[in-house]
């Protein structure tokens, strides 16, 4: 679990973000609080590296216990840092949005290139491109690995 959050943490999206993280189950008979939760995933030193403020709330989602209070912080947290938190959020859009366009380019790309080579090989009689029928994959020439041997 720690691993997970620190990982998660160290994403560049998140660094300075406010965290809430949920102990959910606090009615559970060995329930953990907040404080051992705390220390044994060593979240104080995982936070405070990412510089993330940071609200373990011990939490009972089937009864809607420790929910409230935890997201009362959390929109407070983004509505006290709304200006700084929303250029990082249009910004990381922008990026990511970015990057879909040049996803799906590439995958646009690989159909074109699979559509023209399955037309090439519908033109030599389902067999595939000249060149393939001279070279089949995985086909080396004796030439070639004589002159490795040699």
């Amino acid at each position: 679990c720690s691993s997970v959050l620190r990982g998660m943490l160290d994403h560049h999206q998140v660094r300075g973000k406010p965290i809430l993280l949920l102990a959910n189950k606090a009615d559970a008979e060995l329930a953990q609080d907040e404080v051992e939760v705390v220390s044994q995933l060593d979240i104080e030193s995982l936070v405070n590296s990412a510089q993330c403020p940071t609200r373990v709330e011990a939490s009972v989602a089937t009864k809607n216990q420790g929910l409230r209070e935890g997201y009362k912080w959390l929109v407070k947290s983004v509505i006290a840092n709304y200006l700084d938190l929303g250029e990082r959020v249009a910004r990381d859009m922008a990026e990511e949005q970015k990057s879909e366009e040049e996803r799906r380019k590439a995958v646009r790309k690989r159909m074109e290139d699979r559509r023209k080579k399955e037309e090439e090989e519908q033109k030599n009689g389902g067999v595939g491109t000249e060149q393939e029928l001279f070279d089949p994959p995985g086909f080396v020439p004796v030439e070639t690995l004589r002159a490795k041997w040699a």
